[in-house]
């Protein structure tokens, strides 16, 4: 599951899935964690993918 993550959120600003496993592991781990949260981000429009991006990257209990 940790590569499908990777490669949504890559996806999201046009990155490669190596930069995020760098930069976001955080949160990557957390939508591991939290599959609910990953299908939030995998079924959103852009602004649903970037609030929830960001909750998991700055509040550790977001989810």
């Amino acid at each position: 599951m940790m590569r499908e993550v990777e490669r949504s959120i890559a996806a999201f600003p046009g990155t490669i899935p190596e930069q995020v496993r760098m930069w976001d592991a955080k949160v990557v781990s957390r939508m591991v964690q939290h599959p609910s949260a990953f299908e939030e981000f995998k079924a959103g429009n852009d602004i649903t993918k970037w609030h929830i991006y960001m909750s998991l990257r700055l509040k550790p209990t977001a989810f």
